[in-house]
């Protein structure tokens, strides 16, 4: 499938922020007594990947928001996941390191639909850095005679984004808001793998001749991706 060109896309996200600010900023009526707020949150995403493959647990993100008078927010994201997944049965094994790292900058543009409820879209800039270690030992047959076969996989990948969304808040209170996001974005990534393995007789008096080796992959590629967040925020001053 064919993708717009990154670049091109994140030009066009720069040059319509002052133009829907423009557009929309003039006939909204502040939600938050048109003063400049600040709100502080976290919320948990949710993704395909969490349903049909083995993945960092749920990732976490901080945001920041920061309101002006005509309903518009700033906001900055940081926030990433880590998990250790390890299975062992006898002399093999699967172990793995999985985590990522994500920043993020972006604006929105909020719209009040009662006391208790408010909607909102946007656009955010963003990266996120995976890295991926797994160490196995598996069952291997060679010549007919089983083995051990041991391998040390690495796996770094620098991923650009460039994310729509659109949302709905909440008010619990003066303070705090629940925050239901749903977004799309298009990325571009630059994944590194290398990997280190041999073969091992389980039983060392077997005279076999076993290899061992190494090798490197390196690609660039783009993706789409649907996400799913829920939070809540905090009204910090």
């Amino acid at each position: 499938m064919n993708y717009p060109d990154f670049k091109s896309v994140i030009v066009l996200f720069f040059f319509f922020i002052p133009v829907f600010s423009s557009v929309h900023g003039q006939d909204l009526e502040p939600f938050l007594d048109g003063k400049p707020k600040h709100t502080l949150g976290v919320s948990g995403t949710f993704n395909p990947r969490f349903v049909f493959e083995r993945s960092p647990g749920l990732p976490v993100d901080i945001i920041y928001r920061r309101f002006n008078s005509n309903n518009q927010a700033f906001r900055a994201r940081i926030g990433g996941a880590y998990s250790k997944i390890s299975e062992e049965s006898g002399i093999y094994y699967d172990r793995e390191w999985n985590s990522n790292l994500g920043l993020g900058l972006g604006y929105e543009w909020h719209h009040e639909i009662n006391d208790r409820f408010s909607w909102y879209y946007g656009g955010e800039l963003g990266v996120t850095y995976y890295w991926l270690d797994q160490n196995q030992a598996r069952s291997w047959i060679v010549q007919g005679i089983p083995v051990v076969r041991k391998n040390f996989t690495t796996k770094r990948t620098s991923e650009f984004t460039c994310k729509g969304l659109v949302g709905v808040n909440f008010q619990l209170n003066s303070r705090f808001l629940l925050t239901l996001e749903q977004s799309v974005f298009l990325s571009r990534q630059d994944y590194e793998s290398s990997d280190v393995g041999e073969l091992v007789p389980i039983d060392p008096s077997v005279e076999i001749t076993l290899s061992s080796g190494s090798g490197s992959l390196s690609a660039i590629y783009t993706r789409a991706l649907f996400q799913t967040s829920l939070g809540i925020q905090i009204n910090i001053f």
